[in-house]
């Protein structure tokens, strides 16, 4: 399989993403129609600036692994792979504008007639973009490609190589085929999804960095405003704990949807440290967090009272895995809500806690050491033992319903 590949935009992620796959022994050539930016290229200059491309343009541009034109070509013997590396900028009410997308689609759509073309985004853009251009700008031989880029400003060369994954979103073999052949001597694993997944992980990525920084500044606001709070000491102190490092267990473990949290700690301390930030400003980012902790209560709980099966069985009852603290379990709070809100028969069990949960339910919910086998049942994963995972793999998919999202 030959393959014609061409970087729409020569900017920060484009050039970059182009001179990666010109090191990769793959003939790029870069469309830019900025003529001062390829008359600086041509100088064999680069027009802002990033180590390590500068000397990588002219390495690339020597071997003939690289070219560019303010013009664009499209074979008819070869698959066409079109990387679009273009802004997309927001609009005042926020939105996302993809118009510099949808302007290289209209004028590609002038030129092709029954060639193989594969639109490869790398442009940030929201959930949905790929399907709706593609339902939009429907032709049988264009596929749309979502495979945003994790690239930092100062180290974006190792980070195209290092950068931990690449994410493809596609919807059809031949995509999938053509972009592991491009990608599969790179390092970083690849993960192939659909579109809207591709898409939605670029931006779960960038909002909990943008998250971590607000939380550092709304800290920081409240200390200083208290008084007596010394900011750097405090944030040093945090940095410290061994679970950045994953020791004890990793911080990422933290970062994973479930049923909310619980135990003796968090929900006590959020609330405390609310409590007091509010007396110098109402609206905080506690506030939140204590809501949104309220709010996934009842997105869960509604899809197991949307269960169709007679019983329901829960599968962990302490607050989190290889404990026997049932303090503020969410689990516990799901029995209760069930108890009082389901004429549906419900089982329950956990290896560690299920005695001190049975004088809490001594009567309407069976409450055992193990799960079991029972028809017209849908189990409910609401404590993540691990344990519970080889003997959900024995239900049937439509049966469980993950709310640790493991299963």
């Amino acid at each position: 399989m030959k393959l014609n590949i061409q970087i729409f935009g020569l900017g920060f992620v484009g050039l970059t993403t182009a001179l990666a796959l010109s090191k990769m022994k793959f003939r790029v050539h870069g469309f830019e129609n900025d003529n001062s930016k390829l008359k600086s290229l041509k100088k064999k200059k680069l027009y802002f600036y990033e180590p390590h491309l500068k000397d990588r343009l002219k390495i690339e541009i020597k071997k003939k692994y690289f070219s560019f034109s303010n013009n664009y070509f499209i074979s008819k013997k070869k698959v066409n792979i079109f990387f679009i590396c273009v802004g997309t900028p927001d609009k005042k009410n926020g939105e996302a504008d993809i118009n510099y997308i949808e302007n290289i689609i209209k004028n590609l759509k002038k030129k092709i007639t029954d060639e193989k073309i594969l639109l490869v985004i790398k442009s940030t853009v929201p959930p949905g973009t790929a399907d709706l251009l593609k339902k939009k700008y429907n032709a049988k031989n264009l596929h749309f490609i979502s495979n945003p880029e994790f690239l930092r400003e100062g180290t974006a060369w190792n980070d195209f190589f290092y950068s931990g994954k690449i994410i493809i979103g596609c919807n059809n073999n031949f995509s999938k085929i053509v972009m592991n052949k491009i990608y599969k001597k790179f390092n970083d694993p690849i993960i192939f999804t659909n579109n809207n997944t591709a898409e939605f992980i670029k931006y779960l990525s960038n909002t909990l960095l943008a998250t971590l920084i607000s939380f550092s500044n709304e800290m920081t606001m409240f200390a200083e405003k208290f008084g007596n709070i010394n900011i750097k000491e405090s944030f040093n102190a945090l940095k410290l704990d061994k679970r950045w490092n994953g020791r004890p267990c990793n911080i990422s473990s933290y970062l994973h949807p479930g049923i909310g949290y619980g135990g003796y700690c968090l929900p006590k301390d959020v609330k405390a440290l609310n409590y007091l930030i509010s007396k110098f400003k109402k609206k905080n980012i506690l506030k939140f967090v204590n809501k949104i902790n309220e709010e996934i209560f009842y997105h869960q709980v509604n899809k197991i009272t949307k269960s169709t099966n007679k019983n329901i069985f829960i599968l962990g009852l302490s607050f989190k895995p290889n404990s026997d603290d049932i303090r503020q379990s969410t689990s516990i709070k799901i029995l209760k809500y069930l108890e009082q809100n389901s004429n549906k028969k419900i089982y329950a069990c956990d290896f560690f806690c299920y005695e001190q949960v049975r004088k809490i339910f001594p009567k309407k919910i069976s409450i055992t050491e193990h799960p079991f086998l029972k028809k017209n049942t849908s189990y409910v994963l609401c404590t993540a033992h691990k344990e519970y995972i080889p003997f959900l793999k024995k239900i049937k998919k439509e049966e469980i319903i993950d709310l640790r999202y493991l299963v």
